[in-house]
């Protein structure tokens, strides 16, 4: 469910996963320092990757509503598209 939400945005590269673990790589690795900033301050913690210092986790509990999943991607794009 995330990936087919978030993979149309421009900002997005790539996004890789199986279930609930997923990859997604953003435009550069100075956006994505941008990006996390932000993303905090619109609610969300998560975290990068030490190998692939342009892409943050999405790693959800196991237990997640498909609302919960919809808020999750609502905030993440939200903040793509408040991000320069």
């Amino acid at each position: 469910m995330f990936i087919e939400m978030l993979s149309d945005h421009p900002k997005i590269k790539d996004i890789h996963g199986i279930g609930l673990l997923i990859s997604v790589r953003l435009e550069s690795e100075d956006y994505l320092g941008r990006f996390m900033e932000r993303l905090v301050d619109n609610g969300l913690v998560t975290d990068v990757f030490l190998f692939a210092r342009d892409s943050f986790r999405i790693g959800p509990p196991l237990v997640i509503t498909d609302d919960q999943i919809k808020e999750i991607v609502a905030i993440i794009r939200k903040t793509l598209d408040e991000v320069e």
